[in-house]
């Protein structure tokens, strides 16, 4: 704080700094998810809930619907591809920066000019719809503000961020097994093997297994006792199909064909070649990053009339969004800008009561209550409508002491519709979270 030469105090500043870093709870429940259609000992695998991938999308993998399939393809069931872990797609480290600059000047005794910024930015995983990696956000917001003590205010606000690097993980897993060949495709290489490989080799050598003709024999004759004991060789010999599962992924994922081209695997290099251009891309470009650069502007205004009757109070606000996504986000792309404008007014008085000794401010439409302010609500312009955007980590986040000009721009509400037709997918019916969450 500093004074002017007549002693008065006539500047000052204020100046925040806070860095923080941590490394989050990894991910590792990979345990069936509620909407998976097998079990934890399917031999064929199950949907896992941190795992990205292995989700039932296709409807040429099952065989366990009717006599015909389980009989012709003994042991196959419902199969799905393998998928990826979470741990293998995503940094679990996480940063936050976090600044804010507050100038103060008093033009008179009375009249006080205030510019203020804050700004942060910051990497963590964060749990919305779907699974994201915050990576290297960035959040500004920029006041200025005129006001007379008590009398009145008025001040703007202009909130931007940047999503920076941040990706879909969900997206990235899926788009990775896809980008080694359709599941479609992958599905008819894996039956088939299926059926011209593996299961002579078992019919050939596994003790306890009947063909039709020798079931016959000992005296299964129909169709439905037939596949009664299939069932119960199969169940009383899962972890021996289980590796026969194991086999047929293992060999289709090293397939090169013109469909199907190798598995990209975890460890290796065009694994991780593979995966930075998929998290480099835009999900416009068959990628999982995310575009944003948002803005929200905001101006309000407050007077305070005092008559000796009351004192009156009267206000009003404006804001204007202005979400850029580059399609991404929301569908704004080419020469599509969305604007949304909201507008506010309000009024209200009160008046001292009891001799002086309470004051409180009172609407007649409200009766005697006090503190109750009759507004005109913001009515927002037709047209397009975004929902509101989900919290984002409290660490990452500004705190101001001023009336928050509506918080952060919506941010990573919805990711792409996955090839399941769902949007999202982290909790995929409410019902499991992943350990950390």
């Amino acid at each position: 704080m500093f004074k002017d030469k007549d002693g008065k105090q006539r500047f000052a500043y204020k100046l925040n700094v806070f860095g923080m870093r941590a490394e989050d709870w990894y991910a590792q429940d990979y345990g069936p998810t509620s909407d998976s259609p097998t079990g934890i000992r399917n031999p064929g695998r199950y949907d896992g809930v941190n795992i990205y991938g292995d989700e039932n999308v296709t409807v040429n993998n099952d065989f366990s619907n009717n006599l015909f399939d389980r009989r012709t393809y003994p042991g196959l069931g419902l199969f799905l591809r393998p998928g990826y872990q979470e741990s293998d797609l995503v940094d679990y480290g996480t940063n936050n920066l976090k600044a804010g600059l507050s100038l103060h000047y008093k033009v008179k005794d009375s009249l006080e000019l205030i510019a203020s910024s804050n700004y942060s930015r910051g990497s963590t995983v964060y749990q919305g719809e779907n699974r994201y990696r915050l990576e290297n956000v960035q959040f500004y917001q920029h006041k200025l503000e005129l006001r007379k003590e008590g009398t009145w205010f008025v001040r703007g606000y202009l909130t931007a961020e940047d999503a920076g690097d941040t990706y879909d993980i969900f997206t990235t897993g899926v788009r990775l097994q896809e980008a080694s060949g359709l599941t479609r495709e992958w599905n008819i290489r894996y039956f088939t093997l299926w059926e011209t490989y593996i299961k002579p080799q078992f019919i050939a050598t596994r003790p306890g297994y009947l063909t039709t003709q020798q079931a016959q024999q000992q005296s299964i004759t129909t169709q439905e006792g037939y596949d009664e004991y299939l069932t119960g060789f199969v169940n009383a010999n899962l972890d021996f199909f289980t590796a026969l599962h194991q086999f047929a992924a293992d060999s289709i994922n090293r397939q090169s064909t013109g469909l199907i081209s190798p598995a990209y695997v975890v460890g290796t290099e065009r694994f991780q070649e593979k995966l930075e251009e998929i998290r480099s891309k835009r999900f416009t470009d068959n990628g999982s990053l995310f575009f944003d650069r948002s803005r929200l502007a905001h101006t309000m205004g407050e007077y305070r009339f005092k008559p000796a009757f009351a004192e009156v109070i009267v206000g009003g606000s404006f804001r204007q969004y202005m979400p850029n996504s580059a399609g991404t986000i929301f569908r704004d792309t080419g020469d599509v800008a969305i604007r949304n404008r909201e507008f506010g007014l309000y009024t209200g008085f009160g008046e001292e009561a009891l001799g002086g000794s309470h004051e409180g401010h009172r609407n007649p439409a409200h009766g005697q209550e006090p503190e109750l302010r009759c507004a005109l609500l913001p009515c927002r312009q037709p047209g397009l409508h975004t929902k509101a955007g989900p919290h984002l980590p409290r660490e990452l986040q500004q705190r101001h002491t001023e009336p928050h000009p509506g918080g952060p721009i919506p941010l990573l509400q919805c990711g792409p519709r996955n090839s399941a037709g769902q949007c999202g997918r982290a909790i995929r019916g409410g019902q499991r979270q992943p350990d950390h969450h």
